[in-house]
Parts: structure tokens; C-alpha cells; sequence
């Protein structure tokens, strides 16, 4: 066990819902480094549950705190995995954006220690294969000097011995958290013996990632009044559209993600983009079945993109977003956490931002269908 001399770390947190349960193991993590002598401070969590690090790319790009901590923390790979692992085309995809957050982070801190933390999803042993998108988290690491705080081999283990290692089979139990807390405070202590000397950033592994994706919210509706959500986890403000289009276009880049509200009124969404049309289900498990009110929510886009989202992006891109479906025939897309969205009803879409490549033009509300693209 590392022992570190008293002192404080500042720390930022990005990931999924491992990292949002309380008490999980950011707060054992808290814990842990404390009785080292450590103070450790989140002082920005920016940990939203049932996302990957497109939500993790968005809010570091909007973070005031990148400058002033001294650790990023990151929690996606479980999450990442069953959205990107599976396939070749999306594993390059988010190895664009996982690169994006490093090269971000870095650039804007030269000195920030950047910790990824993989959590290892529960498996039979029939079950269990090589993770591909794992081992790119660890080539990236390396590449980029940071650290990777692996629980997968220890969790696995102990499972044998254990039966409080899980609560289901993607959450860590008090064994798993405990583990967790401890590896992750030995590193902590680590780092804060040794301070990061000032370095240049080194070339990057794929010069398409998105180091310099914008991530625009309210700000995107100018004179509008944001409705505000809050609880005791979230508050996060976000702009309420009844019966609405959205048209724009992308030079250079790509839509790459929609934060979003979703409510017991939220319906699909219906895009078309690229020549394709999509029925986008965005309604979440945990609303739909009245276990919350409201969720702060992520909608990736990959899927307009079949056949070239591995390739550089598009001179230019016209994007229709609507709450109105179309009378020709679309493609329904319902995300792994999702559920089919109701269709009756009045339609809510309460937008908090939008995470984009390249160049945004000619963003507008319109009444449905006002102008087709």
C-alpha cells in the first residue's frame, strides 16, 4: 500500500453510473485516501449515469475546472464497451473521442495526472472474452502517460471466495467497491508524491480525433428562458421544445451527441441526415417505468453514419431533427439503455446541448417540417 505524505489532490470526475452511486467508489476512494494522509476533493463531478465519453467529452469541454485540478478521473470503459466493443467501425469511432478527452485535458493542463478506471461488467466464465476496447484504454494510456487503475483481474478473482463483489451484474457490490477504492487511493498517492513536470503534448494516434469538438447548450437558443431540473444529484438546465424542428449544417465535422432531459413526455425523434431517415427511441428505462422524474440523458448519434463514421468527416452535412414523424418509412434506432418512446401525446424534448465536429451553420427552430433538407 502506497503512502503518500499529507497533502490534497483536486479532482474531476467523468463516467457512468458506477461513479454516481452513493456510496460507491468515489466515496471509498475518499475514504481510502484519507486514511493515507490524502485530502482528496471532487471539485467538479461531472459523472452522469447511463452514458459513455461522448457525455464525458461534451461536459469537459464545457468544465471551468480542467485549468485548476490536479487529477482527471475517468470511469467509461463498462459502459463503452457495450456500445463500441462489438464492432470495428465504432471501436475507431470512440477511440476518437477517447483520445479527445486526454488531448483536451492535457491541453488545457499540462500538468493534470489522468486516471482511467476500468470496471469489469459481471460474467459467467463461459461468458468472458478479451475486451478489445479495454486494452485500446491502456494503449492510449501509455501513449499519453497516464495511469490505468484495471480492476478487472483483481474483482475476478476474489468473485470465487465472494458474493459481494456486484449488486447486478454492471454495478459494483461493497466488495467491488472497496477493491476499487483501494487500488484507485494507492494511485492517487502515487501521483501525489510525485507532481507532473509541465510537458508538450505528444503527436496524437489519430489525427481525426475530436481534441476540438464544441459542445454548445442554452446558449444555442438565444432570448430563450431554460427550464430548470434539479435534484439532489443534478441541477442542469435545459430548453424545452413542444412540436419542433431543428435544421442546421456541419462543415468539416460531425453531430456527434444530444444531451437532453428525458421526461415522461419525451417521444422519439425522428432525423434525417446523410439521406437516411431515423426513429430515434430516447426514452429511458428508469422513466418510463416511474422510477424517476426526470433523467439527465445522452443521445449518441454513430448510427447516422453506417458506412463511413471511421472515415475523416464530410466537407459539409445537412441535419433535420423533429419531433413530427415524416409519412415515408424510417429506421428505428433504440439504444441498448433505452426503451421504445411513447408516440401518442404531446412531444417534450428538453435539450441541454449538443456535442459537434467542425463547423456549425445555420442552426433553427422551425414548426415541423417548415423546411425540408
Amino acid at each position: 500500500m502506497t503512502q503518500a505524505q499529507p497533502g490534497r489532490l483536486k479532482a474531476i470526475v467523468v463516467g457512468g453510473s458506477n461513479s454516481v452511486y452513493y456510496p460507491g467508489y468515489v466515496f471509498e476512494t475518499i475514504k481510502q485516501c484519507k486514511e493515507r494522509g490524502l485530502d482528496l476533493t471532487v471539485i467538479d463531478d461531472l459523472a452522469v449515469g447511463a452514458t459513455t465519453s461522448l457525455a464525458g467529452l461534451y461536459n469537459l469541454v464545457r468544465s471551468q475546472q480542467v485549468a485548476n485540478a490536479d487529477v482527471l478521473i475517468i470511469e467509461y470503459a463498462l459502459n463503452d464497451s457495450s456500445a463500441y466493443e462489438h464492432e470495428r467501425k465504432l471501436l475507431h469511432h470512440w477511440s476518437r473521442v477517447y483520445e479527445a478527452m486526454l488531448r483536451l485535458a492535457r491541453r488545457r493542463n499540462p500538468r493534470l495526472h489522468v486516471i482511467s478506471v476500468i470496471i469489469e461488467p459481471r460474467r459467467t466464465p463461459p461468458q468472458r472474452r478479451l475486451n478489445y476496447l479495454q486494452g485500446a484504454i491502456h494503449k492510449l494510456s501509455d501513449w499519453y502517460d497516464t495511469e490505468v487503475v484495471d480492476t478487472a483481474r483483481p474483482v475476478l478473482a476474489a468473485m470465487p471466495s465472494r458474493d459481494d463483489m456486484y449488486l447486478d451484474p454492471v454495478h459494483y457490490g461493497p466488495g467491488g467497491i472497496g477493491m476499487t477504492g483501494v487500488l484507485l487511493a494507492d494511485s492517487l498517492c502515487r501521483l501525489a508524491a510525485n507532481p507532473r513536470a509541465e510537458a508538450a503534448l505528444p503527436e496524437p494516434v489519430d489525427i481525426h480525433n475530436f481534441e476540438h469538438a464544441h459542445a454548445l447548450a442554452t446558449e444555442l437558443f438565444p432570448g430563450t428562458e431554460p427550464t430548470v431540473f434539479q435534484n439532489s444529484r443534478f441541477r442542469s438546465e435545459a430548453v424545452t421544445l413542444t412540436d419542433s424542428d431543428l435544421t442546421f449544417q456541419i462543415r468539416n465535422g460531425r453531430l456527434l451527441a444530444l444531451m437532453y432531459v428525458c421526461e415522461a413526455n419525451t417521444r422519439p425523434l425522428y432525423i434525417k441526415s446523410g439521406g437516411r431517415h431515423f426513429h430515434y427511441n430516447i426514452m429511458k428505462p428508469g422513466v418510463a417505468e416511474g422510477q424517476f422524474r426526470f433523467l439527465v440523458s445522452m443521445a449518441g448519434t454513430e448510427f447516422l453514419y453506417p458506412d463511413d463514421i471511421d472515415q475523416p468527416a464530410p466537407a459539409s452535412r445537412d441535419y433535420h431533427i423533429s419531433q413530427t414523424p415524416w409519412p415515408d418509412t424510417a429506421t428505428v434506432v433504440t439504444p441498448a439503455n433505452g426503451v421504445p418512446s411513447p408516440v401518442d401525446g404531446q412531444s417534450i424534448f428538453s435539450l441541454m446541448g449538443i456535442l459537434y465536429s467542425g463547423d456549425l451553420i445555420d442552426f433553427t427552430v422551425r414548426p415541423p417540417h417548415a423546411q425540408e433538407t
